[in-house]
C-alpha cells in the first residue's frame, strides 16, 4: 500500500495563495484521488482561472506520497483530469517517495 495525496495550490512567487488536497489515504490507485479533486475543484475552475490572472500566479498539481520499496501505486491521468488540468493551466509534479522500510506505524 502508498500513502498518497493530491494537492492543488496556486502559487504567485514562492508564496501560496489558494490550495485544496485530498489528504492523505492508503490506495494503489491514485484514480480515486484524482476524482475526489475534480469534486472539489471543478466547482471553483472559472473562480481559480480568474484567481491565477490577478495576482500572477500558476497552477500546480501535486501528486505526494510514500511507497513501499517497489509497489509503485497506478497512475493514470484520465482525460476528464487532463482537460482540467489544461484549462487551468495546471503543471502536474510527482513528489513519491520509496521507502524501504515503510510501515503504517
Amino acid at each position: 500500500m502508498a500513502r498518497l495525496r493530491i494537492d492543488l495550490t496556486l502559487t504567485a512567487g514562492e508564496e501560496s495563495v489558494w490550495s485544496i488536497s485530498t489528504g492523505e489515504v492508503e490506495t494503489d490507485d491514485a484514480e480515486a484521488l484524482m476524482e475526489k479533486l475534480l469534486s472539489m475543484a471543478l466547482p471553483e475552475k472559472e473562480r481559480m482561472a480568474e484567481r491565477a490572472a490577478m495576482c500572477g500566479g500558476r497552477w500546480t498539481v501535486c501528486f505526494a506520497g510514500c511507497v513501499h520499496s517497489g509497489e509503485m501505486p497506478a497512475v493514470y491521468l484520465g482525460r476528464r483530469f487532463i482537460s482540467f488540468c489544461a484549462e487551468i493551466h495546471a503543471a502536474i509534479l510527482y513528489d513519491i517517495r520509496i521507502a524501504a522500510g515503510y510501515t503504517d506505524d
